[in-house]
């Protein structure tokens, strides 16, 4: 088993090992019989989601290091390069549930803005943000600036 494929998540779904070997059968039997590969899902087309369970991870009041910060933009730009905006739009809206650190929760805000034409709730996602801002004490006009 590769290090992707154990690291790997699709929304929703953990994949254990019994999953894993379940999708490498079903992919192999795909093209085995003559399938197109294109057709089947193979573990390297999983999007890793590493980057956001450790974002989603970090305590609300957890000092937040510049090099975490790159991590979870590389990832959430990743989604973009790969043009998965309903996953994106997936996870900002889990985002908004969850007792997010302030400097993540910006990130992901101004990371995911150059496309927020394709994030169908982006617009309720920075609305939620900014309403979650206020409740912190904070100043969401300031902190979302060229975003509302």
């Amino acid at each position: 088993m590769t290090e992707q494929a154990t690291t790997s998540y699709f929304v929703g779904v953990s994949p254990g090992a019994e999953f894993i070997s379940k999708l490498l059968r079903k992919w192999r039997d795909s093209t085995a019989a003559g399938g197109s590969s294109h057709k089947a899902i193979s573990v390297e087309s999983a999007i890793s989601l590493d980057w956001y369970i450790r974002a989603v991870s970090l305590g609300a009041d957890e000092p937040v290091s510049v090099s975490d910060l790159s991590y979870y933009i590389k990832g959430l730009n990743s989604l973009i390069g790969a043009g998965s905006y309903q996953t994106l739009n997936k996870l900002l809206d889990d985002v908004i549930g969850r007792d997010i650190n302030i400097q993540v929760l910006l990130a992901f805000a101004r990371a995911s803005f150059p496309v927020r034409s394709e994030i169908v709730g982006w617009r309720n996602f920075v609305s939620k943000s900014a309403d979650l801002l206020e409740a912190k004490g904070k100043n969401s006009e300031t902190l979302l600036r060229g975003l509302i």
